[in-house]
């Protein structure tokens, strides 16, 4: 996308726009997490399958971060390339690579679908 705006000649902005859509599975996988049994199922926090079912408030619920996924990704791809339940992480989301764009950072997933799907699994 290039912008050009008339009354400041030679002032130039270059963007990309990008979004997807992908239901709980999908955005798993583009999002280079596990399938979501894994032990750590949710993208957007750490919470554990048996805590989550224990878990009555969100409190002390700690949230995934641009860092956390990072380290988390490079011991995947060195330690466990399969994907790490523990963690829940499989790999790289491609769309890491954009400069603009992290997956632990731009939430433009439907979280609130995912957690009434998983609540209502473990009522």
């Amino acid at each position: 996308m290039l912008l050009n705006i008339s009354h400041r000649p030679g002032f130039l902005i270059h963007g990309n726009l990008a979004t997807f859509c992908a239901d709980t599975k999908g955005a798993h996988k583009i999002g280079g997490f596990m399938s979501p049994s894994a032990t750590r199922f949710f993208r957007v926090c750490e919470i554990s399958r048996n805590d989550f079912r224990d878990h009555g408030t969100t409190d002390n619920v700690v949230l995934r971060s641009k860092d956390s996924i990072n380290d988390q990704v490079q011991h995947a791809l060195d330690n466990v390339p399969g994907g790490d339940a523990s963690t829940g992480i499989k790999g790289s989301c491609p769309l890491n690579k954009s400069n603009f764009f992290h997956i632990g950072e731009n939430l433009i997933l439907i979280v609130c679908t995912s957690f009434q799907k998983e609540q209502a699994r473990f009522s």
